[in-house]
């Protein structure tokens, strides 16, 4: 399998420098995409831009008020992926999965009566829906971050949607849990509820298993981390089961993004995860985000398994640091799921902040790519330098799986301050220009360590 990049469509690139998207073999990986104005460039404010009144808008002054510019970006979103789509043989309802990103929850209603009306069964390919506090344009209310597949009659590649006897789809939402395509399989978000009510697990109340180790600590202590503990114990209970059910397992994991309401929580997460994964988790992300699709969704975990037999973890580098149970990356057959990374050094056991606290090499790459920008804070030269670590652990990470940079299908950027963006761009483009990647871009709540100013994951072949 070899990267080829999509460099001609009729659908824009999202960020100069960066292709609309990557092929792998019979997979695509699309850059983030926002509803954008075709003339200037900018998230569309209305119908009148979009030049129709699609689905579901209502043709009533108050209520369009209201969902008019959320509705015009979805449906705008919709319909660039289906063109890029069309472009490369295959149709919307080949997305495998989807990322969505929501500047505010209360449009999550709009978002699935928008999808209700674009596909034709009204059920939407699997996807996870959060709440940010910044999206790559000013003005973007909805973001999503796709991958496809490229279908292939005449042999019999076809993706296939799975179903689960322990995870019912219908009461959460209308989106597919899970898509297929040989190996390898995207699972929709999962979050901590009953499975055939919908009634969400926050403690002791709904969750009646003795398996489950509840928190420790006092009464107070205990009854604060009784939501993100029964939550998350469902979960990775579900997904267990989920998963002997289409015949692979958790030890079949390639990766897991998990999103947290607080980060504050993230130890507790940790702990039962460790019950799931005594012998070591495979790649994984954690971001904060602002909201789920319900406020008392604390919680939400996806995954990508592979059912080959060359599942290879990349083995433990000092060089590269591991701030929880997740191994830096997998690699399941073709194609390899790092972890998200950040720009800490191991050495001396801090962020780095500052050229000085790099290689000489590396703090040259820095300068050089960031000269002439306009540096407002000293937040913002750490941004540039933790950008810079990262991509020199990413280089540690993939040789050890036989990959480069130049392999790189798509990067995730996760950033504190979407302010800080020009310089993370010039940075990577400094290292990436001759080859790049596919890019999602967007800013997150939190972050796994608190001086951390941006994270990134990768998929390479």
């Amino acid at each position: 399998m070899r990267k080829e990049i999509i460099a001609r469509s009729a659908v824009s690139a999202p960020v100069a420098g960066f292709p609309v998207a990557t092929r792998a073999g019979h997979l695509l990986f699309i850059s983030g995409r926002a509803g954008l104005d075709h003339t200037t460039g900018m998230p569309l404010s209305g119908y009148r831009e979009l030049g129709r009144k699609p689905p579901p808008s209502l043709g009533l002054l108050a209520p369009d008020s209201w969902e008019e510019v959320f509705v015009a970006q979805a449906s705008r979103i919709y319909e660039e992926l289906e063109t890029l789509l069309t472009e490369n043989g295959a149709t919307k309802t080949d997305l495998l999965f989807y990322g969505i990103y929501l500047r505010e929850m209360r449009n999550f209603p709009v978002l699935v009566r928008t999808r209700a009306a674009v596909f034709e069964s009204g059920v939407a390919p699997p996807s996870t829906a959060s709440q940010v506090p910044g999206l790559l344009y000013p003005g973007a209310a909805v973001y999503f971050d796709p991958v496809a597949l490229i279908p292939d009659p005449a042999n019999g590649l076809a993706k296939e949607v799975l179903t689960s006897k322990h995870v019912v789809q219908g009461p959460l939402s209308n989106y597919e849990l899970a898509s297929r395509i040989r190996d390898f399989t995207f699972y929709a978000g999962v979050v901590g509820a009953h499975p055939e009510t919908g009634l969400i697990i926050c403690g002791a109340n709904e969750l009646k298993d003795a398996g489950w180790p509840r928190p420790h600590g006092g009464l107070a202590e205990r009854m604060m981390l009784e939501p993100i503990s029964a939550q998350t114990y469902t979960i990775y209970k579900l997904l267990r089961d989920m998963l002997a059910e289409h015949g692979t397992g958790l030890a079949s994991l390639l990766r897991l993004n998990i999103y947290l309401r607080s980060m504050r929580e993230l130890p507790e997460a940790e702990r039962i995860g460790g019950c799931f994964f005594p012998a070591g988790a495979p790649a994984g992300t954690v971001i904060g985000v602002e909201s789920l699709a319900r406020r008392d969704f604390c919680i939400e975990i996806e995954g990508v398994t592979y059912a080959g037999a060359s599942l290879r973890p990349a083995p433990r580098d000092a060089r590269v640091p591991s701030w929880a149970r997740y191994v830096d990356a997998v690699r399941g057959g073709d194609l390899v799921f790092v972890s998200g990374l950040l720009g800490y050094d191991p050495v001396v056991r801090r962020m780095v902040a500052h050229p000085s606290d790099l290689g000489s090499l590396p703090a040259r790459n820095v300068e050089h790519a960031i000269a002439g920008l306009r540096i407002e804070s000293p937040g913002q030269l750490a941004t540039a330098v933790q950008a810079q670590s990262i991509l020199d652990q990413l280089q540690i990470v993939l040789a050890s799986l036989d990959a480069n940079l130049r392999s790189l299908l798509k990067i995730i950027v996760y950033l504190r301050d979407m302010a800080d963006f020009p310089l993370v761009r010039n940075v990577l483009l400094a290292s990436l220009d001759n080859d790049p990647p596919a890019v999602t871009v967007l800013a997150v709540s939190d972050l796994p360590l608190r001086e951390a100013r941006l994270q990134i994951e990768a998929v390479a072949v």
